[in-house]
């Protein structure tokens, strides 16, 4: 297909950019190749000048950068050759661009100078078609000072509105929209971002704060190769996993727990101890929010790992343990009843149960109304039994001795069971068995309707 200048020039809707390509294809109409190679790179880096001079009191790598370019072209010094150098130091631009604006670069140097190339046809055509089609046609990312520019404007207090993972992914998704999706780029990033969220102790907690929410974000999806970037980047470099810098860490696993599956046994052990010792500190009228408590992240761990959890708790046993222990009154943490935490969530329950403590006992009453389903579902008759029998201490006087007084009616279901309970081992006599006209009931289901036919058996156990 025959090459058209001016098809590639209509691409260019920026008004100073037109008018500077306008004279480069006034030289190719007219066979002037040589100047059209260098007013078309001139053209590139005056575009790219003018993208640094829009961010100079934005970011303050933008600024450094100028501050040397107007000292170059006060000096009738050439300034080309020093941006190129700063873009590839900082990259600045994805490798693709980078390496186009290096080829433009050289192309220009070698007609502008005496080498005896005075460049021809295709070569004026394909410097043309590579400055628009990498720097000059709308809809391009500029240079990566997004990347910059985005970690600066981490430190407004606003930047996340929205405090939920679900939000926090959204606002990440729309500022990496305008960032080359380049592996040097994204890796750049996120090292960047592990720094700053690893230094909340440099009295930016702010900054910090936001990096640690934004990598949540990141990791937060289902983009497997970022999570890993994430890892390599978070937990594969801490190593000593200190208290303070590492503090992040706990909300980023419960924003992507499959970050916990990745270590072997002895980083998980040191893990462990890290994020035990920040649950501890936690303090206990921090509010379950999403992806910052540690009652989600022993969520989030439960539909990680699930079965897997019966076994040393997945390799994290002092945080699972001690998260049970602490917010043992929060329903979310009977989740672990049906995912291999059934042992250590019924041992901390029944303690507090038979302990009968009065300070507990509103918390008491609110997860077993609240969590009745779930533990019904869970537990065999002979433990639902044993709740209600410990449930029975005269020393509750509050929220739990009503739920006693009232006959346990509203934890019908748990009754139920305890009452089949009493009936399979013989303490009392299933209604009309001897007739033959009662099934023994197999489901919780059956033995509920089976109570509604039979007042009898709603007698005080």
């Amino acid at each position: 297909m025959t090459y058209s200048i001016d098809d590639d020039h209509a691409k260019v809707n920026d008004f100073d950019a037109f008018n500077y390509l306008q004279e480069a294809v006034d030289c190719y109409k007219n066979g002037a190749y040589r100047a059209c190679v260098i007013l078309t790179v001139n053209a590139v880096f005056h575009s790219l000048r003018m993208r640094f001079e829009e961010m100079n009191h934005k970011v303050s790598e933008a600024s450094a950068i100028n501050v040397q370019i107007a000292k170059l072209v006060a000096e009738e010094t050439g300034y080309e050759g020093y941006l190129l150098k700063e873009i590839r130091k900082h990259n600045l631009l994805s490798r693709n661009r980078l390496d186009a604006l290096s080829r433009l670069y050289k192309f220009r140097n070698n007609v502008a100078h005496p080498t005896g190339n005075t460049g021809d046809k295709r070569e004026a055509e394909q410097v043309f078609e590579t400055a628009v089609e990498h720097f000059l046609r709308p809809g391009l990312a500029p240079p990566e000072l997004a990347v910059p520019q985005l970690l600066e404007g981490l430190a407004n207090q606003s930047f996340f509105t929205d405090l939920t993972l679900r939000g926090a992914i959204e606002t990440v998704n729309n500022e990496l929209s305008i960032i080359d999706r380049d592996v040097r780029t994204w890796t750049r990033l996120v090292e960047n971002l592990a720094d700053m969220a690893r230094k909340p102790q440099n009295g930016d907690g702010i900054s910090a704060w936001n990096a640690a929410n934004f990598l949540c974000g990141i990791a937060g999806g289902e983009n497997v190769d970022l999570i890993n970037l994430v890892y390599r980047k978070t937990i594969e470099r801490s190593r000593v996993f200190d208290r303070t810098a590492d503090a992040y860490l706990l909300p980023l696993f419960a924003a992507q727990p499959r970050l916990m599956r990745i270590p072997d046994r002895q980083v998980r052990q040191r893990i462990d101890d890290l994020l035990a010792y920040l649950v501890a500190e936690t303090p206990i009228e921090t509010p379950v929010t999403e992806s910052k408590h540690p009652v989600w992240l022993l969520r989030r761990m439960i539909s990680e790992f699930s079965e897997e959890l019966r076994h040393d708790c997945a390799g994290y046993p002092k945080t699972v343990k001690l998260i049970v222990t602490k917010y043992w009154y929060e329903p979310e943490v009977l989740r672990g009843l049906r995912d291999g935490l059934y042992a250590l969530v019924m041992q901390v329950l029944m303690a507090k149960i038979r302990q009968a403590d009065p300070a507990d006992e509103d918390a008491l009453a609110n997860l077993l109304t609240r969590g009745e389903d779930r533990i019904a579902s869970s537990v065999n008759e002979e433990v639902a039994h044993d709740i209600l029998t410990a449930l029975s201490n005269p020393a509750f006087a509050g929220t739990v001795g009503r739920l006693r007084d009232g006959g346990f009616d509203s934890l019908a279901k748990l009754k139920t069971m305890s009452e089949f309970h009493l009936f399979e081992i013989g303490c009392r006599p299933i209604p009309n068995a001897s007739a033959g006209r009662l099934r023994r009931p197999r489901t919780l289901e059956q033995r509920l309707a089976l109570r509604s036919r039979f007042p009898e058996m709603d007698a005080a156990q």
